[in-house]
């Protein structure tokens, strides 16, 4: 239909160019497709599209201290209090000794450290 409208017959049989004909068939066709997923968009009733259930959930925006009150929270919840934070307490490192095998099925012995977390 959109073509029909929008290119008269007689111009698609005498124009000698096919490839030109069929790039201006497509971009209607493109034009029309795109107009009717705008009018899908702005009016979904007309074609009977129903809401999703992520689109009828009421959106919440959070608190802008939402994040500080969680930490809060975590931190009362397992303990820690305000003064010991993380960055300020120097990590503990243990010195572990370890056998490992090659691909030549040869044991050799390495030092590695690792860090102890409480």
């Amino acid at each position: 239909m959109a073509i029909k409208n929008n290119i008269a017959n007689t111009e698609l049989s005498t124009d000698p160019d096919r490839i030109l004909c069929r790039q201006k068939a497509q971009s209607i066709i493109n034009v029309h497709l795109e107009h009717r997923r705008q009018e899908r968009v702005e009016d979904p009733r007309r074609f009977g599209i129903r809401p999703t259930l992520g689109q009828l959930c009421p959106r919440k925006v959070p608190p802008p201290n939402y994040n500080e009150s969680l930490q809060r929270h975590q931190r009362d919840i397992t303990g820690q209090n305000d003064d010991s934070v993380e960055g300020n307490q120097p990590h503990q490192y243990t010195e572990i000794q370890v056998n490992q095998l090659t691909d030549g099925s040869e044991g050799f012995h390495t030092t590695g450290m690792y860090s102890m977390v409480h």
